[in-house]
């Protein structure tokens, strides 16, 4: 998993989320810059959850993939992953549980 910066509480969030699904987060790789964040996610570095707002240009040109997470959250979030990668079945089961609803 891929997050904004060390002091996002996005990772706990999920980490709580897999840890009551039975999974856990191994590590997440912290950025400082959303731009760095979607570039990584873009070469398929990992999926990130970031605001909706910050990756809409990269939805609509088709670089990104993006997915509202279920439960739903006070900010609009979505999961985003590299269109042209492949997923590894952690990811894939992360994307699987962030889409059902709680």
């Amino acid at each position: 998993m891929l997050a904004l910066s060390s002091v996002s509480r996005v990772p706990g969030i999920f980490r709580r989320l897999l840890k009551d699904a039975g999974l856990s987060l191994q590590s997440a790789t912290h950025f400082n810059d959303i731009e760095a964040l979607k570039r990584a996610v873009e070469i398929g570095f990992g999926v990130a959850i970031v605001p909706e707002g910050t990756i809409r240009s990269e939805v609509a040109a088709g670089i990104l993939r993006s997915v509202p997470p279920k439960p739903h959250f006070s900010r609009p979030l979505a999961v985003v992953y590299s269109r042209g990668k492949r997923l590894t079945p952690a990811m894939k089961r992360l994307i699987e549980l962030l889409k059902e609803p709680q």
